[in-house]
């Protein structure tokens, strides 16, 4: 069984269940997430015990809330990949290359999206290529990037 610092990693028969674990800033993704969820997808699509993977977040509170922007702000470790660029710190790459399972790894199995709360930005980039998204009955759906300034398209698109 693989092990992860930001990723909860659990096989159940033919069933994965990958949890993201980041309770503590309601599962926002930094660099390391970016990479961990990345490599999931990854070995789920070669292994072939495994036929069904069910998403969600660790805690009641979010599944998601996209970036952590407590991380991100002043980080110029990673200008390149993810993280700020430009003058202000809401200016930054796309995590879309790490975190969709289809289209970001190439990963042919259905995901199941269960959805226990807050589901936010850039969690929008898991599920859309959800095959089923199943919401939690106080689970919440909203794009907060107009609050910044900043339009609201890439993540709403998607979830078309």
């Amino acid at each position: 069984m693989t092990s992860y610092e930001t990723l909860i990693y659990e096989e159940d028969g033919p069933i994965a269940w990958v949890t993201l674990n980041r309770p503590e800033v309601h599962n926002a993704f930094n660099f390391t997430m970016l990479q961990e969820i990345h490599s999931c997808w990854t070995s789920l699509r070669d292994n072939d015990d495994i036929r069904v993977i069910v998403l969600t977040g660790a805690g009641d509170k979010a599944f998601c809330t996209g970036i952590d922007r407590t991380e991100q702000v002043g980080n110029k470790a990673h200008v390149n990949d993810v993280g700020q660029r430009g003058a202000t710190p809401f200016h930054h790459n796309e995590p879309d290359d790490y975190l969709p399972p289809k289209t970001a790894a190439d990963l042919w199995k259905p995901v199941i999206a269960a959805v226990n709360g807050m589901a936010c930005a850039g969690a929008f980039y898991l599920l859309a290529e959800a095959e089923f998204i199943i919401s939690a009955e106080h689970a919440t759906y909203f794009d907060p990037h107009v609050t910044y300034g900043m339009a609201t398209v890439m993540e709403s698109i998607m979830m078309r």
